[in-house]
């Protein structure tokens, strides 16, 4: 079999490129193109026409390919400040992946890594976006990407929970599991400050961070 047989010829920029298969990444196609003469760079962005308008196509989004697809890769895609864990990050592109976001983040200097969970933080609170995930993207975006563990503390031992907001019930069923001495109706309370702290409910949510204090005492312990 040829190489041609296994090549699929598209539109980029109104001349043909030949790419592998029929469902390259957008960095292939744009890669594919660069090395067969066309004079686009690979930050520029790839868009191409669906049912529901123009989609852009993020660096690692595959796509499905058919003969003389046609691709538009243009620098003048619009760029967004969106913030990660607080700080800001520039992403271009309206449609990008989870992993497209992760990666932005990264190079950008937040303090990061790809295995860590990425929520998008909106009116309705948290919501996970995995990598292969296509986020819309609007000014002022607002992300979290937290470790995919995060350790606690319940009666002065280690406690680990996956992710970073749990209910009170979550928390004691964890404590639990890693041999920490209570029972699922003890009374939960998060140390929030020197001599202060609060009840979380078994339905209560709260957000999780590495070494967070939570005392569980007996529903009659009045200490």
């Amino acid at each position: 079999m040829s190489n041609e047989d296994t090549q699929t010829a598209i539109q980029v920029n109104g001349c043909t490129v030949r790419v592998e298969g029929h469902h390259p990444t957008g960095r292939h196609i744009k890669n594919s193109a660069i090395e067969q003469g066309l004079p686009i760079e690979r930050h520029f962005c790839l868009s191409t026409q669906t049912a529901d308008g123009q989609h852009v196509v993020a660096d690692d989004e595959q796509v499905d390919v058919v003969r003389d697809r046609v691709f538009v890769a243009s620098p003048h895609e619009t760029e967004f400040e969106i913030f990660v864990n607080g700080q800001p990050v520039k992403v271009v592109g309206r449609q990008v992946t989870g992993r497209h976001i992760k990666g932005s983040a990264i190079e950008q200097g937040v303090v990061v890594e790809f295995n860590f969970i990425l929520a998008e933080e909106d009116e309705h609170g948290p919501h996970i976006v995995d990598d292969e995930d296509t986020v819309h993207l609007h000014k002022g975006a607002r992300f979290a990407m937290h470790p995919r563990e995060t350790e606690i503390i319940v009666n002065e031992r280690a406690v680990r929970i996956a992710g970073h907001m749990a209910s009170g019930l979550e928390i004691k069923r964890a404590a639990i599991a890693q041999g920490v001495p209570i029972y699922l109706d003890f009374v939960l309370s998060e140390e929030i400050g020197q001599h202060q702290s609060r009840i979380v409910g078994d339905n209560d949510v709260v957000e999780l961070h590495r070494g967070s204090s939570f005392i569980a005492v007996a529903p009659d312990d009045n200490s």
